[in-house]
Order: C-alpha cells, then sequence, then structure tokens
C-alpha cells in the first residue's frame, strides 16, 4: 500500500506528484453512525465548487461503500490535480475549508481519513 497522509492542517505538506505533474489522490473515511447525511452534503458541495470554478481539478469523484449488513459504509474519494498549485487551490477553496471546520466542530468522521497519492499504473478513464 501507498504512504498514506493523515490530514493535519498544522502540518506544511508538498503532495507527491507523478512525473508529468499530477497528483492523483484516493482518500477514505468512515463517518460517525447517523452522520452520513453530513459527509454526503458536504462532499456533493465540494464537488460542485471543484466541477464549476476549480479547472485544475480534473477528476473529483466522491463513493460510498455499498454495505448489506447495516454498519457504517466507508466513504471514497478519487482525485486527480493538474499540478500542486491545483491541489493547493482546491485546499484554500471556500467550501473545503468550510466543511472541514464543519467536520471538525460536528466530530463527524469516525476516526482519521487516510489519504493515498497514488499514480495510474492501467486501466482507462472513460469511453
Amino acid at each position: 500500500m501507498p504512504d498514506t497522509y493523515e490530514f493535519d492542517r498544522t502540518k506544511p505538506f508538498v503532495p507527491p506528484t507523478t512525473t508529468d505533474g499530477q497528483i492523483h489522490i484516493i482518500a477514505i473515511g468512515t463517518p460517525v453512525a447517523g452522520k452520513e447525511h453530513i459527509v454526503e452534503s458536504a462532499m456533493a458541495r465540494v464537488a460542485e465548487h471543484a466541477r464549476e470554478h476549480e479547472p485544475g481539478t480534473l477528476v473529483y469523484s466522491i463513493h460510498k461503500e455499498l454495505k448489506t449488513d447495516g454498519s457504517v459504509a466507508e466513504y471514497v474519494a478519487v482525485e486527480t490535480y493538474a499540478d500542486t498549485a491545483a491541489f493547493e487551490a482546491h485546499q484554500k477553496s471556500v467550501p473545503f475549508v468550510e466543511e472541514q471546520q464543519r467536520a471538525i466542530k460536528e466530530n463527524v468522521w469516525a476516526g482519521p481519513l487516510k489519504v493515498y497519492f497514488t499514480k495510474p499504473i492501467a486501466g482507462y478513464k472513460g469511453r
């Protein structure tokens, strides 16, 4: 598994990039039971802002684990940024910052988010 980075805004951080300068991220988090609606509305808000106002955010796709046993599902974000500047712009966007602060204030996450910086090795984006 690749190295992970647990979000800590007090640390300076320069994300690893691929040889073309892009940043590829898979982020995984489990909300506190009963707070899934907060996570979903926050992620939808951030995704909409990224689509409308962040041209350097190339991919921003949020997924929810399918569960049949009634347990709390994990949420997975798949993200690609054109470069470090695009990643930083996303991290500093008003919706991202506000929703992150809200998540902390309302204790939304059951544990730390796991963030994997990756590089594509096979597959395709679509047809």
